[in-house]
């Protein structure tokens, strides 16, 4: 999941370390440290994150219809970026259909922030052309205590999803070993209505839930987290193996955050929303 990706690890972040891979199992771990421009964004900041990630997944039960995908992740925060302020952070995400720029979830700006980690397991399951996946995160705020006169709480955050998808046309998504996980469905002829090929197609569907509050004042006097339901559904198609279009419908419920920069959410908000996106990968 994005938010906890890019706590230590994510794109455009140094990093060191490797992974194995065979076929029935993976492991993997990096040593990571700030975000490539963090020193241009903030010139304020005189000490840098580094933290690590871990992965370990396995495959202990295949066969021609059956596939089973049993894992868990780890990742820790071992300091962030000091500035000017301290030791600062916020946790924040967006939908997974996102709209805007703007990120309703968030856990406020978190002061005097000694460490975080995160941990949690993932299951997926496939049976002929249906995949079911799911997994769930703990995340961790410990506060630095002699930084402050004002002891602030350690806080715990929790979060999870459950996905489906149905391969209609094309080839089911496959187990891939060296990433272990499924990939996208395979697309046997492209798009072509003259000769009756039509690429791939799948029905998708997902429940999320992302909880970033911790307690009353987790950020200081007046600032709170909220919490983020998401039903989500729509159909994936392939038309080639480059080419993806999505059409999704989203169902949001976001309680209320305080205290959060620009009055961003302070009632809470519910909708919906109806999004179609074209991707292109080559």
């Amino acid at each position: 999941m994005d938010l906890v990706r890019n706590l230590a690890g994510g794109v455009a972040r140094f990093s060191v370390g490797g992974e194995h891979y065979e076929k029935r199992w993976l492991v993997s771990g990096y040593f990571t440290g700030q975000k490539f421009g963090d020193r241009s964004k903030d010139t304020t900041i005189v000490d840098s994150q580094t933290g690590a990630v871990i992965r370990a997944a396995g495959r202990p039960y295949v066969s021609k219809d059956i596939d089973v995908h049993v894992g868990a992740g780890a990742t820790s925060v071992f300091k962030v970026n000091e500035n000017s302020s301290g030791r600062q952070l916020k946790l924040s995400d967006n939908m997974e259909v996102p709209l805007g720029e703007t990120s309703l979830l968030t856990s406020g700006a978190l002061t005097d922030v000694a460490q975080i980690w995160a941990a949690g397991p993932q299951l997926a399951l496939r049976w002929k052309r249906f995949l079911l996946k799911g997994e769930y995160y703990h995340i961790g705020v410990q506060r630095d205590h002699q930084a402050q006169t004002v002891h602030l709480p350690s806080l715990g955050f929790d979060g999870w999803y459950v996905a489906a998808n149905y391969t209609l046309l094309g080839t089911p998504r496959v187990y891939s070993e060296k990433t272990a996980a499924f990939t996208t469905p395979g697309v046997t002829y492209d798009f072509d209505p003259a000769t009756g090929h039509w690429g791939a197609l799948e029905v998708s569907g997902r429940w999320s839930v992302t909880d970033l509050y911790g307690t009353e004042n987790q950020g200081g006097e007046g600032v709170n987290g909220n919490q983020q339901t998401v039903w989500q559904g729509g159909f994936n198609w392939y038309p080639n193996r480059h080419i993806k279009v999505m059409l999704d419908y989203a169902h949001f419920i976001v309680t209320r955050s305080k205290g959060v920069s620009g009055g961003v959410n302070l009632f809470g908000r519910d909708g919906n929303a109806v999004v179609g996106r074209v991707q292109a990968a080559f």
